[in-house]
């Protein structure tokens, strides 16, 4: 436990106590080193080991044809699995850093938003890399299609972040019609408790039996598993973040007030919106829901939208509040998986 204290306190402290832009690649250049060069950490690893073990053999294995690429170039050049870990965690945390650099203009929102990653989406990013990754490319889509107006690069980032997971073609969509759509608060918390409470009914297990032929090929397979305890939905962090983004929706709608930024942050509590309804839609729904985590980067920016509902006199210490409670999250989250995720297994020997 100790490593990934040091791991948190370091990668947020750096940023923190530093105004310089350095300070923010070293911080992610911190995480990147903890996913790129794990031996086996997490809960899919060891399919991640086998995939490539069989890719090489020649043998078919139901996976992305970038994963079968990727394993077959490291086996050319001499290298073991851990290459896979490499470029993955190599291409997702360049779209994270691209993302951080649209999105904050101040190193100490840079330190929350990578507090509030690993408080609230560490363990699962981690465990599958292969949506994080996808995750990360449609998070900065979103942003420059609607923070830069590049529509169709925007569109063609999904497109591609499909190729490395097949559950981003949900993004693909949602980026060309969701945007459009101007929400009220009452509307946001509207259809999140709609989603909540359907889910809890088990009503998506009405229609996906409908409608199961028509997912992706990766989705099938779990056709006779869609009544599992994949989802986090009804955790203690989905849970707390269920009730904080109803408090940012009810207390802006109380207030109606008027907040800086209002194109980004209305972007972003968007992206909350849609990970919470899909990951509570689901709930039951076995692995379906993870869905939702083609935008899980969206809900590691909850404190930092929340945060301007506070009086600007007193945001300074609410940050640190917001970090010290992520930190707290942190722990526990790792305490509850301590089986797959500690003592931290990983080494530099990426080479056969």
């Amino acid at each position: 436990m100790l490593f990934y204290i040091s791991i948190f306190a370091a990668s947020v402290s750096i940023t923190l106590l530093s105004k310089k832009k350095k300070a923010v690649i070293l911080s992610l250049l911190i995480l990147w080193a903890l996913f790129a060069f794990r031996n086996e950490v997490g809960m899919d690893d060891r399919a991640y080991i086998q995939a490539f073990e069989s890719i090489n053999l020649g043998w078919d294995y139901e996976i992305e044809w970038t994963f079968k690429l990727i394993s077959h170039i490291a086996t050319f050049l001499g290298f073991n699995y851990k290459f896979v870990f490499l470029i993955y965690s190599t291409i997702s945390f360049t779209f994270i850093g691209l993302s951080i650099k649209l999105l904050f203009n101040n190193n100490i929102y840079v330190a929350l938003f990578l507090s509030s990653f690993l408080g609230l989406a560490f363990v699962p990013c981690i465990s599958v890399m292969r949506q994080f990754l996808s995750a990360s490319i449609c998070f900065y889509a979103f942003i420059i299609y609607i923070m830069k107006d590049k529509k169709m690069l925007g569109i063609l980032l999904c497109i591609i972040a499909t190729f490395f997971h097949d559950a981003a073609f949900i993004s693909i969509p949602i980026l060309i019609f969701f945007p459009k759509f101007k929400i009220s608060y009452f509307t946001k918390i509207t259809i999140l408790l709609l989603c909540v409470v359907l889910g809890y009914l088990n009503f998506p297990n009405v229609i996906l039996n409908l409608i199961f032929r028509f997912l992706p090929i990766g989705f099938q397979v779990y056709e006779n598993a869609i009544t599992g305890s994949f989802s986090s939905a009804g955790g203690t962090v989905s849970l707390l973040l269920l009730v904080l983004f109803i408090f940012q929706c009810y207390y802006s709608m109380k207030e109606k007030k008027q907040y800086p930024s209002n194109t980004k942050i209305d972007l972003l509590e968007k992206g909350q919106l849609l990970y919470l309804s899909i990951l509570f839609f689901f709930v039951d729904a076995g692995v379906t829901s993870r869905l939702a985590f083609t935008f899980i980067p969206f809900i590691a920016t909850l404190p930092y939208t929340l945060l301007f509902r506070f009086r600007k006199e007193d945001r300074l210490i609410i940050i640190f509040l917001f970090i010290f409670i992520m930190f707290i999250l942190y722990i526990l989250t790792l305490n509850n998986v301590s089986n797959i995720m500690i003592p931290y297994d990983g080494s530099f020997n990426i080479f056969k």
